[in-house]
């Protein structure tokens, strides 16, 4: 089987075909092909589809349209159109198109997107994000604070963030912690930081820029106690794809909770919370305190991208 894997420049996107593409080829035989679909590129939309080399190098019986984002999935289409009349294609979307449901053979998408319990036939979902499962042993002494950033799912608040991560290094003083921000973190959140390094010795800051992205999931996958802000739902379902206990950073004052808690993104975290799964830094509102609330000790890490890829292979055989 040949893969041609749609990229669009979303690392969201990338990681979750990624993780999917590195269970799958491990299972049955494959070579992959990426294709970047840079977005509002027409001379992207046209090439490499057009020219003959793209249709004479697919010798493969069976081959396997892959993609994340809405720049990949009119670019999958296009190309199935080409390539179907001699081969066995199929197109598969990872996440929720907009429009053309029906020209894909399967639709792998979040849960959230498709809330009833109805869905089009070739609709198959899974909760938050594909990522990787981790069973890698986690070091008890070993904490990591994940932060992402200024969002459309919540109301930042910087003073909020750092007096809670303040208050995490204070009751985990027997951890050693790695802060990681990210692209999307506030410059003053950064300054903040490293300012707290005058009061705590248990924590070194690493900046995103200077970071490689197998250490950093290294580091969430081998951490006793991970600390995540909920903007970021991938990052937030890595974290509960591998062992650990994974806490949520509350980023928004009370005040403005209502404003935001019918959005499906917090909706998932609230479910999250309510049955355990993720433990909640919170703030006592009698005392003006900030507690914690624990995860369930008998959580498993989620093994969403095995039973996708058991699911596509499936469809294949068939």
């Amino acid at each position: 089987m040949h893969i041609y894997w749609f990229q669009d420049t979303k690392a969201g996107h990338i990681n979750q075909v990624q993780a999917l593409l590195n269970v799958l080829t491990k299972k049955i035989k494959a070579s992959i092909s990426v294709i970047k679909c840079p977005k509002n590129s027409i001379l992207s939309y046209f090439l490499p589809f057009s020219n003959k080399n793209f249709q004479n190098n697919n010798l493969d019986d069976l081959i396997l349209l892959i993609g994340a984002g809405h720049a990949t999935y009119s670019r999958i289409l296009k190309a199935k159109k080409i390539l179907k009349t001699n081969n066995k294609v199929y197109a598969v979307a990872i996440l929720k198109p907009s429009s053309q449901w029906d020209s894909f053979e399967l639709i792998c998408a979040p849960k959230h997107d498709f809330p009833l319990k109805q869905k089009p036939i070739n609709v198959i979902t899974f909760v938050g994000s594909l990522a990787e499962t981790s069973n890698l042993k986690t070091d008890k002494k070993k904490g990591i604070i994940a932060l992402g950033g200024t969002s459309k799912h919540y109301k930042f608040n910087n003073n909020l963030l750092i007096n809670q991560i303040a208050y995490i290094l204070s009751i985990h003083s027997n951890h050693i912690f790695n802060i990681y921000n990210s692209r999307r973190t506030p410059s003053e959140i950064n300054g903040k930081i490293k300012k707290l390094k005058n009061k705590f010795s248990n924590f070194e800051f690493i900046n995103y820029l200077q970071c490689p992205t197998p250490q950093f999931q290294n580091e969430l996958q081998t951490s006793d106690i991970k600390f995540v802000t909920p903007d970021s739902i991938n990052l937030v379902y890595e974290s509960l794809s591998s062992n650990g206990r994974t806490y949520l950073i509350k980023l928004q004052n009370s005040r403005f909770s209502k404003l935001f808690k019918n959005g499906k993104i917090q909706k998932s975290m609230n479910e999250l919370i309510s049955s355990h799964h993720v433990g909640l830094v919170d703030k006592n509102l009698n005392n003006n305190q900030f507690n914690i609330q624990h995860p369930s000790k008998d959580f498993k890490p989620l093994k969403e991208v095995e039973r996708i890829s058991s699911e596509l292979i499936n469809l294949l055989n068939k």
